[in-house]
């Protein structure tokens, strides 16, 4: 290809875009091979118990592979879930690839307002689900 704009040298337009969005079952999803993030299960079920399952996961209408979410989908499985929220994408192995990448990344390079993070702490009344604990909140007190 010509590597016009919004092409790479792989052919990719670089426009990945939701093609459908379903309830499916987990045995008909497998995790992305070789998914370098290691969630913290545990917190993850707690919140899919009290939240319910808020955002799809991302998977690879191609190959059922979950690109952004993976441990959410463990987290189902683990909880006895059936079935998780899916927005299908169709992406090649190179911009599946990039999904796994940029998704993991931003979500580890972002930051917080830390005082903005505390007011919503504290105006919680009910951390259940919510991810933070006392020796979270204790240690966003000590920063």
């Amino acid at each position: 290809m010509s590597g016009g704009q919004g092409e790479d040298r792989t052919g990719s337009t670089g426009r990945v875009a939701v093609v459908a969005y379903a309830n499916v079952p987990l045995q008909k999803l497998r995790t992305y091979p070789g998914n370098p993030r290691r969630g913290r299960l545990p917190a993850i079920e707690e919140s899919l118990r009290r939240n319910g399952q808020y955002r799809p996961v991302i998977a690879n209408r191609l190959t059922a592979e979950v690109l952004a979410g993976n441990h959410v989908f463990l987290a189902a499985g683990n909880l006895g879930w059936r079935e998780v929220a899916v927005a299908w994408v169709q992406a090649s192995p190179e911009e599946a690839r990039r999904i796994v990448l940029v998704d993991n990344k931003t979500a580890h390079a972002a930051s917080y307002d830390l005082q903005a993070l505390l007011e919503l702490v504290f105006s919680s009344p009910d951390l259940e689900g919510a991810g933070y604990g006392e020796s979270d909140v204790d240690g966003l007190l000590a920063e």
